[in-house]
């Protein structure tokens, strides 16, 4: 992230609060929002109301609390829409979904912030479900997600993201130092999935592959989402063919062919040190 670039202040101040507003989804009231913001109440309750006025923020009737308006959903419905990945994902997602009756998942990397964003979701059909949405983040490191497009980048680019946050634990299972996560990229790798054994949540195991572009850069991942009792040993070497086929589905259709994505999905040092050095050219 470019710190030095110029801001405009109140334009700054307002997406604060747009962000910390996404982060209560049952409304946040006015003066937890200025503690949140490290602002003062009048000049949240200004933007907030300017921001109302425009539909990205409503008040709710009950208590008076703050949440996203539905204008927000209506622009990043349009982004969703107008995305080439999540276009030609949408059916290896469902037959992903289909064949595996479990959560699935497609996700992209904020490297700014080492978090993993979901853009897509099916629900599980089942009676247990995984409590995510789109739009929602996690860390990058401890989600197989994260893990398989991390795996999947140049060392050195890969652990630059991961030193950008502390690597906080989120269940007793969270890897939290950083030479056994760096470690366990390797693994997946040469294993061509990434596993979250109950790292990122409680009782919570996902498969994930990366995907890939027509340029052979990762782009994202897929990745299915269940219950410890429903994926476990034998049944986790079951799925995770499944996981990586849709993940090779999806690349194809941006252009990665079949022999390019299953080069890449055990890829050399030689070719890290390629995509290394067109990364630092802007490539």
């Amino acid at each position: 992230m470019n710190r030095n670039r110029p801001k405009i202040q109140s334009v700054d101040r307002a997406l604060t609060l747009l962000e910390i507003l996404a982060g209560h989804v049952d409304g946040i009231g006015l003066s937890d929002i200025a503690r949140e913001a490290g602002l003062n109440k009048t000049t949240v309750y200004r933007l907030l109301a300017t921001m109302q006025g425009r539909g990205y923020v409503r008040q709710l009737p009950e208590g008076g609390r703050y949440t996203l308006g539905w204008k927000v959903v209506e622009l990043s419905g349009a982004l969703l829409e107008g995305t080439e990945l999540v276009t030609v994902a949408k059916d290896p997602l469902k037959r992903l979904s289909q064949l595996t009756q479990e959560a699935v998942h497609l996700g992209v990397l904020d490297e700014d912030r080492a978090e993993v964003i979901y853009v897509s979701k099916i629900d599980s059909p089942q009676p247990i479900r995984i409590a995510s949405r789109v739009g929602g983040r996690m860390p990058a490191f401890c989600t197989a997600l994260g893990k398989s497009i991390l795996s999947h980048m140049a060392p050195e680019r890969a652990e630059r993201i991961l030193r950008k946050k502390p690597l906080l634990a989120r269940t007793s299972k969270t890897k939290t130092d950083l030479e056994l996560v760096i470690r366990e990229l390797d693994t997946v790798r040469s294993r061509g999935y990434a596993l979250d054994n109950g790292e990122n949540e409680e009782g919570i195991v996902c498969i994930g592959a990366p995907i890939f572009d027509n340029s052979g850069n990762v782009s994202a991942a897929v990745s299915i989402s269940g219950p410890s009792f429903r994926l476990q040993g034998e049944i986790i070497s079951q799925m995770a063919p499944h996981v990586v086929r849709c993940a090779e589905e999806i690349s194809m259709n941006l252009g990665c062919d079949r022999h390019m994505f299953r080069a890449l999905l055990y890829s050399s040092q030689a070719h890290y040190d390629e995509v290394e050095a067109k990364h630092r050219r802007g490539v």
